[in-house]
């Protein structure tokens, strides 16, 4: 049923003149958008607007634009606005509304355009939020932000969610949408979306460790790894190893610096004592005055201390060194007391009666290596010679009776 205008024509004249006075002002006064520009921008989701209908106050009011990209009114119900322009939209709205009213008199103000909010960080020219059409993509907000050339692309997390919510995290290929045109590697972004561009990472450093340590060589070391990350992966320093002459040469021709061993594990994160290692450094190591010798004793035939004469001995050497293991020795009892480069010492126990674990055994420099002694077993009793000595005995005592 048409409803009953409010004004007469005289008044509602003069209210269209008010309106496109308003109208004009609204032009003129958000100018935040040049007038070009505000031509050419059209309604999104989540825009807002406020709709001002004359002599109308029930449907007068402001009003968003929702997901399927309508706003909706009292007595004529749902709007499709978005797309159109803020003119473009109260045309649209003038029309729909002439199904309940005479002659509505109009007027559309912009609020906000809407759309989604994003907010984008990482290795981009320039993070932080932006506004971005509801439909866009994450292609279109990195040809806006463009990736650095740190960018790893293959590896873009993509966090939904706004605050209060339960979150949820996408892992994207987006390097391969823009190498294949995959439509996975460019998803459509969500109100609330936080991307984040990772950064490739750096390439690993190649470092040359000699001297004092267990496991001497060249070791390929995460960037930014560290004097004692080296040495660790040069399985410490040994025990002839002088921990206070721990030296790091930058170049082949440069001067060495010089670090102690004992003050870097006190406090490995001190830069100044244990610093970060660059690519193609050299540490060297060392020896102090500890004699390169081990020592033997308990059950072998020649007990005492053997010098170190190959770069590895093993258990099964050490005890032939030492003569073999006496007749009686419990090798399953063989125990190696074994110093650490700290000063501290350990004590292993082996089963050396196994000659897989006497020849798996490597044996270090200052290893105190025990076998333990057996007695000879009790001599066993003969019961021939039992009866035998009771019969002589018998015999010397029975004639001097």
């Amino acid at each position: 049923m048409m409803r009953t205008p409010r004004f007469f024509a005289v008044g509602r004249a003069v209210f269209a003149l008010a309106l496109f006075g308003m109208a004009f002002a609204v032009t003129e006064g958000i100018g935040a958008r040049p007038a070009c520009a505000q031509a050419a921008d059209t309604l999104d989701t989540n825009a807002k607007v406020n709709i001002t209908v004359a002599g109308e106050p029930d449907i007068t009011g402001d009003y968003v634009v929702d997901a399927a990209g309508n706003i909706t009114m009292l007595y004529v119900n749902q709007i499709y606005v978005k797309g159109l322009t803020v003119a473009q939209a109260q045309t649209a709205i003038t029309k729909a509304l002439h199904k309940i009213y005479r002659n509505p008199q109009v007027l559309v103000r912009l609020i906000s355009l809407g759309g989604i909010s994003v907010t984008v960080t990482g290795a981009v020219a320039t993070p932080g939020d932006r506004v971005m059409r509801a439909d866009a993509r994450l292609n279109d907000l990195l040809q806006t932000d463009a990736p650095t050339p740190q960018a790893d692309l293959s590896n873009v997390e993509i966090t939904h969610g706004l605050p209060g919510e339960v979150h949820s995290k996408d892992v994207i290929n987006y390097a391969s949408y823009l190498n294949n045109q995959v439509t996975a590697g460019n998803p459509q972004l969500r109100n609330g979306d936080v991307v984040f561009v990772r950064q490739k990472d750096a390439a690993p450093i190649q470092v040359s460790i000699r001297g004092q340590v267990n496991k001497p060589g060249s070791i390929t070391l995460p960037t930014k790894s560290t004097l004692l990350d080296a040495l660790q992966a040069a399985g410490g320093l040994t025990v002839t190893a002088d921990p206070k002459t721990v030296q790091i040469q930058h170049s082949a021709e440069g001067p060495a610096s010089t670090f102690d061993y004992d003050k870097i594990q006190l406090n490995p994160a001190d830069s100044l004592i244990n610093p970060v290692l660059r690519d193609g450094d050299s540490v060297i190591v060392k020896g102090g005055d500890r004699p390169n010798i081990f020592t033997v004793t308990g059950g072998v035939e020649h007990p005492g201390e053997y010098p170190l004469t190959q770069s590895q001995t093993t258990l099964a050497d050490a005890i032939a060194k030492a003569g073999g293991a006496s007749p009686y020795a419990k090798l399953d009892q063989t125990s190696i007391v074994r110093t650490a480069p700290d000063g501290t010492t350990k004590v292993i126990q082996i089963n050396a009666a196994d000659l897989s674990v006497q020849a798996n055994t490597i044996v270090q420099v200052g290893d105190n290596i025990t076998v333990t002694r057996g007695n000879p077993p009790a001599p066993k009793l003969n019961p021939l010679s039992i009866i035998s000595a009771i019969g002589i005995i018998y015999g010397i005592f029975g004639r001097r009776h």
